[in-house]
């Protein structure tokens, strides 16, 4: 018999994600507008919190759903 799977949120890696490096990112990846991936319109739904410091990442639907970033609710 399997087990169920859980429904709640975990904090789980991201899966397969590119690295993300400050020094190649645009100002609109920088403050959230921008996919830190893609460049896309960035979903603020899907924070990336991967670099430390004043980066304030989000990713896009796209990238969110490829890379296991779970959504946040308000």
């Amino acid at each position: 018999m399997t087990k169920p799977r859980s429904t709640s949120p975990t904090r789980r890696g991201l899966v397969d994600a590119p690295t993300v490096r400050a020094e190649t990112l645009s100002a609109a990846q920088k403050d959230g507008r921008s996919c830190c991936w893609c460049s896309a319109w960035a979903n603020e739904r899907f924070p990336v919190p991967i670099l430390r410091g004043s980066a304030n990442l989000h990713a896009c639907g796209t990238c969110a759903g490829a890379y296991g970033v779970p959504a946040v609710t308000a």
